[in-house]
């Protein structure tokens, strides 16, 4: 055989035809399909997966969302102190003395006062009526549920209104209130630590925001 017809017997050959095998077609078409169907159950499978995981993560949301609306919604619970069971709102510190706590709370509409060294001698008053208009309810000084060692604290529930409070001596010396509140308190509470040993209470004068006297009452 020459060279020549070697040479056209390599140009007939099969590994040579340009044309596709006659099963290509269906042998693709069979790979696609698998390929899809494999897709589809991946894809399931996720879609299925993201299900459960809202099924069980949906509702803890849901609790905690609804959890801060009610806290939004409710009253904070009030600070319990055991010395004072009959407490119904919080038990917060008006002054402290040399060691020593002067104490206010509410139990329902009455107003209580106390010192922390001895708290026997607690002192209750009402009803407390937060519409009231001037002074109602007051605590002079040398009242044993204010006094500390012979230091004397003057004490009020403030009148609707007021953002300050000056106890007026008849010496002529002030002395500004600090004003205090708690939780589910019906009414803010003022006090202040006098020097009474050269002089004596005057009259108590509440102001508004603005500096305009709203409310004065004799000692």
């Amino acid at each position: 055989m020459s060279i020549d017809d070697d040479l056209r017997v390599l140009l007939r050959s099969p590994a040579l035809a340009l044309e596709p095998p006659s099963g290509l077609s269906a042998d693709v078409r069979r790979r696609a399909r698998r390929h899809r169907a494999r897709t589809r159950v991946a894809a399931g499978g996720t879609t299925a997966a993201l299900v459960v995981v809202g099924v069980l993560v949906l509702p803890s949301v849901r609790t905690a969302v609804d959890d801060l609306r009610e806290g939004r919604n409710q009253p904070a619970g009030i600070r319990t102190d055991p010395r004072f069971p009959a407490a119904t709102t919080d038990v917060v510190t008006l002054q402290r003395i040399n060691g020593a706590e002067i104490l206010t709370w509410f139990e329902g509409s009455r107003w209580c006062t106390v010192t922390s060294r001895v708290t026997q001698k607690e002192s209750c008053v009402g009803p407390v009526d937060s519409a009231h208009r001037g002074f109602s309810w007051v605590q002079a000084a040398g009242s044993p549920s204010l006094t500390v060692d012979d230091q004397h604290v003057v004490a009020g529930i403030v009148p609707p209104d007021a953002s300050r409070v000056i106890v007026h001596m008849r010496d002529g010396r002030e002395f500004e209130a600090v004003i205090a509140t708690g939780n589910r308190f019906p009414a803010p509470v003022w006090s202040t630590l006098v020097d009474d040993s050269t002089g004596v209470v005057s009259h108590y004068a509440a102001f508004d925001r603005l500096g305009k006297e709203i409310a004065r009452r004799n000692a």
